[in-house]
């Protein structure tokens, strides 16, 4: 009999008019929930086959949508999929996903029975959210504030995750060497990188290329990145036979982070390449190319990550991030550039000046001048980008969902007998550090005891459905530092990642709760199952005990180490 694997389906499209970005960003969603043993598949509409096969190559599934325009004949479809797929969370990732649609989706699931949770991921507050279970934004501006409902109506509200621990970032950028070294800064930036996302319509990547011939520097190694959406490969081209730098484009590029590794200083969107420059340590230009890029641009620019050529015309609402539309910037526009926020009013032409066009072209060429010249605000901004990014916001977002996915509730004396079954259970009894069958009026003095003791806490686990699937039980010591967890899950029930899963939960109420410092599991010698558990959940290794006069390896998750949501679901 096969074995059901927590499923993940993502709703993301791509295309020239959207970029590549949301289908990208969430790729590294997938390969965290695939690193927790979980399935994968997309849910999109037309993409570049490129794209297609980036995802397949994950294993991943991908659904073609045939009416993927973001309204209820795509919600029904989308619905029809994952009743298809079986998924325990529907991601959907898009501007376009607003209230409506994630309502439409939740209406049609209940025709079909499905009993999935809705993650949505947001950048500027695109919608209120309230048919979603859990919102996340990503940006290094966002705070929970940009969502009221949670305080309006609480009990509608979703969790809500926000910030630079969430960015979402591809395995490639979690390598060894991001973590323990710095990146070497070179006296003059000579290998430059220039990308701006999967699409770049208005093709800002030969804007900034024109202002990089206009530089003396004979040395200068420029490697264009131009993604599977990019329409204008001919004017590019043309370009590269008449510039006289040392140009090389790359199309569909496999793996970034070595492209990026090698980069003395990069020029990009201000999207969300710019997590990805900042993990890699590439002191960065950002321009935003659309007005939702401008907010993270300022703030990376704030930060000193990253430097920072606005389109000062293109306002912001009066907090500087909500509800900002992807309005064009294309390069002949009205809009001019400046390189510093302060500049806005001295740098805007006047009467008699150069034009825009002209005017963008020559700040943008100076900007360029001067940070190829800069080592020390170079080394400054990648040290501050590294310091921002650590490239693993994937796998706690992952956590935090598989974490919701089973409720809890405090155990009753009603519940002394299923307990007792899964306690007699033989498999059970094996691995415990106990190995008789307990009496079931031994059993209830028992639990009444525990049910009386403030050091004691007893959970049930259920499935969505009500369902009991285990039980977990946690002693806290008389100090309150620590607090030693044994869990069980039913026989029914095992081998499906639900024990691990139960564990992230238990942890992330616990250490809510309580102000103990450490969880400790104790287990005995060849219980492979469980260890892994826990090590899955991030536990890990310290010294063994003795329990019972058995030997009993222990596995701690220690409290600055549990990454804590910024909103705690209430438990059922």
């Amino acid at each position: 009999m096969s074995v059901h694997r927590m499923k993940l389906l993502i709703r993301a499209d791509a295309g020239p008019r959207v970029g590549t970005g949301h289908v990208m960003r969430t790729l590294a969603l997938g390969q965290s929930w695939q690193r927790l043993g979980g399935d994968v598949a997309f849910a999109c509409g037309d993409l570049p086959n490129a794209l297609i096969a980036k995802i397949q190559k994950q294993n991943f599934d991908v659904y073609k949508l045939n009416h993927s325009r973001c309204d209820e004949s795509d919600a029904e479809e989308t619905v029809e999929i994952a009743h298809a797929f079986q998924p325990n969370w529907l991601v959907l990732d898009g501007y376009q996903f607003g209230d409506h649609f994630q309502q439409a989706i939740r209406h049609a699931s209940k025709l079909y029975d499905n009993h999935f949770k809705i993650l949505v991921m947001d950048d500027y507050c695109h919608a209120d959210h309230t048919h979603a279970d859990l919102v996340v934004n990503q940006n290094a501006y966002a705070k929970n504030n940009l969502y009221p409902i949670a305080k309006s109506q609480p009990l509608k509200s979703p969790a809500i995750l926000t910030g630079s621990r969430f960015v979402l970032l591809r395995k490639e950028f979690q390598r060894p060497p991001l973590e323990e070294t710095t990146k070497p800064i070179a006296k003059e930036a000579k290998r430059i990188l220039v990308t701006f996302g999967g699409a770049d319509m208005d093709n800002w990547t030969l804007a900034s290329l024109k202002s990089l011939s206009d530089l003396d520097h004979k040395k200068l190694i420029v490697d264009c990145v131009i993604g599977s959406c990019y329409s204008h490969l001919r004017e590019l081209e043309k370009f590269k036979a008449a510039t006289k730098i040392s140009l090389r484009i790359h199309r569909n590029v496999e793996h970034m982070s070595i492209l990026m590794e090698r980069a003395d200083l990069a020029i990009s969107a201000g999207g969300s390449t710019c997590y990805e420059l900042a993990r890699c340590g590439v002191p960065t230009i950002a321009v935003p190319i659309a007005e939702n890029q401008i907010a993270l641009a300022r703030e990376m620019q704030q930060r000193g990550v990253m430097t920072c050529v606005e389109l000062a015309q293109m306002p912001l609402s009066q907090n500087g991030h909500d509800r900002i539309s992807q309005k064009s910037t294309a390069p002949d526009s009205e809009f001019w550039l400046v390189a510093d926020r302060e500049k806005h009013s001295s740098d805007k032409p006047q009467n008699g000046d150069m034009d825009g066009g002209s005017k963008r072209h020559e700040l943008l060429t100076q900007t360029i001048q001067n940070l190829v010249l800069d080592s020390e605000k170079r080394a400054k901004m990648s040290s501050q980008g590294m310091k921002l990014v650590d490239g693993h916001g994937g796998d706690r977002i992952a956590k935090k969902m598989t974490s919701m996915m089973y409720s809890f509730r405090v155990a009753q004396r009603a519940d002394a007998e299923l307990m007792l079954g899964w306690r007699n259970d033989p498999e059970v009894r094996s691995v415990s550090f106990r190995n008789d069958s307990i009496a079931i009026s031994a059993h209830r003095k028992w639990l009444d005891q525990r049910l009386r003791d403030p050091a004691t806490t007893i959970w049930i686990s259920e499935d969505e459905r009500g369902n009991p699937v285990g039980q977990i039980r946690l002693e806290t010591s008389k100090d309150c530092s620590t607090a030693v967890v044994s869990i069980i899950v039913d026989q029914s029930l095992r081998g499906r990642g639900i024990g691990k899963t139960m564990i992230m939960r238990a942890a992330e109420e616990f250490f809510s709760k309580t102000t103990v410092r450490q969880i400790v599991a104790q287990i005995r010698p060849g219980n492979v199952a469980s260890e892994k558990a826990f090590r899955t959940a991030g536990f890990t290794p310290i010294p063994p005990t003795i329990v019972n006069g058995k030997l009993a390896n222990q596995f701690a998750l220690q409290r600055d180490q549990h990454v804590q949501p910024r909103a705690i679901q209430k438990s059922a």
